[in-house]
């Protein structure tokens, strides 16, 4: 199989992010930051992504999506593009998790064990263990205090990456010292030219993806907060 064309988008943070290539070249890669503003920016983005690469979506061979977890509104506009888009040409559709992209964005030695940590707010973030880009832990929701006492126990140095570091970096260097190590701040939004090198890598499996519009969903991990007021109001 010849390197596939893919364009890939992750709306999950206050920031869309856009690629069009494969893991050998990036042909366009774009970021637009618009928190609570996916929705208008999002196609017309993704319109001039294929305009400026002289290409149209029935010549790609696949789309790939940000999947969260993240922001609730942005996740579902993203998937619900994509899988609109898919539909409608016929390509693969292939769902990667934003924490996934945020550590395959660290592009670090396989051993480093790393934790990207997005903010859930309510002094909670989501977040994941990875050794390199390979994660070996589920997708969690944790309390700040939570996480610092999970990598307290740990004797090697942690690599963070993610949004939640622009609230808690300082809250982790003053409980871990010098064995918690940031990423360069340019690498705490999932980027989706990393996007790319997952999907291409999912495409390449023996049982491919395929059309798979029904089960790729937002991983959210939680209620929504108008959910869990519905909820409540719904209570005896």
């Amino acid at each position: 199989m010849d390197k596939p064309t893919i364009i890939a988008f992750d709306t999950t943070s206050d920031y869309i992010s856009l690629a069009l290539g494969n893991s050998n070249e990036i042909i366009a890669n774009q970021h637009i930051y618009g928190p609570r503003a996916h929705l208008a920016h999002l196609m017309p983005a993704i319109d001039g992504l294929l305009k400026r690469a002289g290409l149209c979506l029935p010549g790609l061979d696949a789309i790939a999506v940000g999947t969260g977890p993240g922001s609730f509104t942005g996740t579902r506009i993203g998937i619900a593009t994509a899988k609109s888009l898919a539909q409608g040409s016929g390509k693969p559709l292939i769902g990667i998790s934003s924490l996934d992209i945020l550590a395959a964005g660290l592009e670090t030695d396989p051993r480093q064990l790393s934790y990207p940590i997005i903010d859930a707010n309510r002094h909670e973030i989501y977040t994941a263990a990875y050794h390199g880009n390979t994660r070996f832990s589920a997708y969690q929701i944790l309390t700040v205090d939570e996480l610092s006492e999970i990598m307290a126990r740990e004797s090697a140095g942690i690599l963070a990456t993610g949004n939640g570091l622009v609230l808690y970096e300082e809250y982790f260097l003053d409980k871990l010292g010098d064995k918690f190590i940031t990423a360069a701040k340019s690498k705490w939004f999932p980027n989706a030219k990393y996007l790319i090198e997952l999907a291409e890598k999912s495409l390449r499996q023996e049982r491919p993806p395929g059309n798979d519009y029904y089960t790729i969903n937002p991983i959210y991990l939680r209620l929504s907060d108008a959910e869990e007021r519905l909820k409540r109001q719904k209570r005896p």
